[in-house]
């Protein structure tokens, strides 16, 4: 047992281990730009909530990433993939994409020019997207598979505490300064990722697939670039569709947040039509992003404990159920304690099922275009997301916010009976390595 626990330690403490909370600090940070914080800003600017829910269409490149995964897989930038290597070369560039669209976001006035607004929201939607499909393939070449539950609680701590600061820190500033400050003080912070980057190795050449005849500039004419294109997402989605019950699981990784996705976008705007104010909302956030913190870490030692089937049953279900205390807080109205007792159970189940559903993609993702492959489960999840978000804020404006919360934990259901059919054989695998029974013995037969 003690062995166990010092081995757990010695993972947490290694350099690429370590280097996921850095890069998972750069992937949370623009997400809120996007989303709670960006709703925040345009319920201030008096923005109906109809069209803060329809405006969620801004983060459609979050869920049709995969169409330019494989170009990030297989293309070369030109000096920069010699000098940095295929991943590090192509998270530089989506990075320095990502300043320049907050900055131009940091110009606009939603009040004034909604349409402008949306527009450059949707650019740095775009450059975030951009940043995940290389972080995430990131993430899975550079650690063993025995490293992904650990790897996965760290990149989420990280990324709780970019979300932190894009949240209650941006809404913070925002009280001090304005909004057009704060999103540029947030677009310098990207630096954070890209010293990382810089400092960090290129994964091993043999952790993917041979860059051979990579690059566009290799491919003769369009028509070959094209049949490239579409052979690498082919081979991609053949791979998945090898696995068994894949149906499930693409319907499982489109429904397991869903509840949380649908507190997510309205949260904020509920918070200020109830009476809070900015700041104690912001305070509210801080207490979320540390219980959600302690949720991750949490997942990731449970997990390496109890396998990841068994820890998912459990998020999944938390998840679902904890949605209900809003109900409470709608009809209680603008009440501190509550606020806080609703926020601290929320985001502790939260943590602990985003850790444990990162944890699931890395498992199930190949090695062998990683990104491409992982952007497509990602993209999955995010179409999910996207669609049961449009019609949040309509729901939320025509039948009150306690049935909006009641709907968003019973649409955690779905997810919970997708995982029990899908099943063990897929899931419930330790993180440490190990092999499950049915697995072992299907290599002996």
């Amino acid at each position: 047992m003690k062995e166990r626990w010092k081995k757990i330690y010695r993972k947490f403490s290694d350099r690429r281990i370590v280097t996921q909370l850095f890069l998972g600090f750069s992937g949370g940070l623009p997400f809120l730009l996007t989303g709670q914080t960006f709703n925040h800003w345009l319920k201030k600017s008096n923005v109906s909530l109809t069209e803060i829910g329809f405006l969620a269409i801004i983060a459609a490149p979050y869920f049709l990433r995969f169409l330019w995964a494989p170009i990030i897989d297989h293309t070369h930038i030109p000096y920069l993939t010699n000098r940095l290597g295929q991943r590090r070369s192509w998270a530089l560039l989506s990075q320095t994409s990502l300043i320049i669209s907050i900055l131009a976001l940091s110009f606009c006035n939603p009040s004034q020019n909604i349409l402008a607004t949306a527009f450059c929201a949707f650019l740095v939607a775009l450059s975030s997207a951009t940043q995940d499909i290389v972080l995430d393939a990131y993430r899975v070449e550079i650690l063993d598979k025995s490293e992904y539950g650990i790897g996965a609680s760290n990149y989420v701590l990280g990324y709780r505490i970019g979300i932190m600061i894009a949240g209650s820190g941006a809404i913070f500033l925002s009280t001090a300064l304005n909004w057009n400050l704060t999103y540029r003080i947030v677009a310098v912070l990207v630096l954070v990722g890209m010293i990382t980057i810089l400092r960090s190795p290129e994964p091993r050449q043999e952790n993917r697939q041979s860059n051979e005849h990579n690059s566009l500039k290799n491919k003769p004419d369009e028509q070959n670039a094209l049949k490239w294109y579409g052979h690498t997402i082919w081979s991609i989605l053949k791979d998945f569709s090898h696995q068994q019950k894949w149906g499930a699981v693409i319907a499982f990784i489109m429904l397991y947040k869903i509840s949380d996705n649908l507190l997510g976008g309205m949260f904020n705007p509920f918070l200020l039509d109830i009476g809070f104010l900015d700041t104690s909302i912001a305070w509210a956030q801080n207490v979320g992003l540390w219980t959600s913190i302690f949720g991750a870490t949490l997942a990731g030692i449970l997990i390496s404990r109890f396998g990841l089937f068994n820890i998912m049953i459990l998020c999944g279900i938390l998840e679902a159920v904890s949605n209900l205390m809003f109900v409470l807080l709608a009809k209680t109205g603008a009440s501190l304690p509550l606020l806080y007792v609703s926020t601290i159970i929320e985001n502790v189940t939260s943590g602990m099922a985003v850790a444990a559903y990162v944890t699931f993609l890395s498992s199930v993702c190949s090695v062998s275009s990683t990104a491409t492959h992982y952007a497509i489960m990602t993209s999955l999840s995010s179409f999910g997301r996207i669609i049961v978000c449009l019609p949040s804020g309509w729901i939320a404006e025509h039948h009150g916010w306690s049935k909006f919360f009641s709907l968003s934990a019973l649409a955690g259901i779905p997810a919970v009976i997708l995982l029990f059919y899908v099943g063990p054989r897929l899931l419930n695998k330790r993180i440490d390595g190990n092999e499950t029974d049915d697995e072992a013995a299907a290599k002996t037969t």
